[in-house]
């Protein structure tokens, strides 16, 4: 051989050692190391709150030509409904969060009559009802088995009703009155819920308003032949507050951390609400049950 080639020899065997082997990679702890992953961002789900039940008052006892007790009837006591939607979401990275709701109360039609031998007879009707819509940002609190929750917005108000009353000889010719009003406000709100328990628990809530807005009323009175009358109406318009307290107290269930169940009872009051009845508040309460979802 000659020297060309062993020079040409040892520097193919010095390349050749020179090349890391697979069993040789693979053995190195350093080629182990994972590529650093990003963190996973946590959920931050839309809240759905789903409300109904039923709703009692008795605002048809202190009607129209009802107070002075010369009518002689006595109204049963006024049925209606309850119902309610609410969505909200947290705001990223903070305790706040905000909701948007809507809310009605409706009452049935309280129709009540007394009368002698047909001949002569009263009646008297009375309705009435309330909508509103929200939009609060809230504060959440968690200590242990203790959730709270402030919060602070704006609520829309409108709120009707009417009153009517009867005398009559056969129900043919007599003497017939009525008010209609109606009220549409906005203002502040503000209120908290708060929860205690674990999967079961007890929830209670609360909250206010105080709107300002314009009462509308009409009043009619006259007498009527058959399908004739003849008679006066007047109507009139005013700027006032009116004051919406709430509060609720119920029994909550949680099958999971995203759907609750709630089942309790509740009371609203509308303050200097101007009614058609002769009245200026409005007492609504009775059962519901409640679904909250996050999805």
């Amino acid at each position: 051989m000659s020297g060309s080639d062993k020079h040409f020899g040892v520097a193919a065997a010095l390349a050749l050692a020179a090349i890391p082997t697979g069993s040789a990679t693979a053995a190195d702890p350093n080629n182990l190391r994972a590529a650093p992953q990003a963190p996973i961002a946590a959920p931050n789900p839309f809240f759905v709150s789903l409300e109904g039940g039923a709703a009692f008052s008795d605002f048809s006892k202190q009607a129209l030509f009802l107070t002075d007790g010369k009518l002689g009837i006595s109204p049963a006591r006024d049925l209606g409904a309850y119902g309610a939607i609410s969505i909200g979401r947290n705001i990223e990275g903070t305790a706040y969060d905000w909701r948007v709701s809507a809310s009605a109360t409706q009452f049935m039609p309280n129709e009540a009559s007394a009368g002698e031998f047909s001949y002569y007879g009263a009646r008297v009707k009375n309705t009435s009802g309330f909508q509103a819509a929200d939009i609060d940002f809230g504060r959440k609190f968690n200590s242990g088995a203790l959730e709270a929750r402030v919060f602070g917005g704006l609520r829309a108000l409108h709120a009707s009703s009417s009153s009517s009353a009867e005398l009559s000889s056969y129900g043919y010719y007599g003497y017939r009155a009525g008010a209609d009003n109606r009220f549409l406000g906005f203002g502040p709100r503000i209120g908290a819920d708060v929860r205690f328990g674990h999967d079961l628990g007890i929830v209670a809530s609360v909250a206010a308003a105080a709107l300002y807005g314009r009462h509308d009323s009409t009043e009619s009175q006259g007498f009527f032949v058959g399908p004739f009358s003849i008679g006066v109406s007047e109507s009139g318009s005013r700027y006032d507050w009116v004051t919406d307290v709430s509060a609720s107290l119920g029994v909550s269930y949680r099958p999971s951390k995203m759907t609750e169940f709630v089942a309790g009872y509740r009371g609203e009051k509308l303050f200097n609400i101007g009614s058609a009845q002769q009245q200026k508040n409005l007492t609504s309460h009775g059962p519901f049950v409640r679904a909250n979802v996050k999805f």
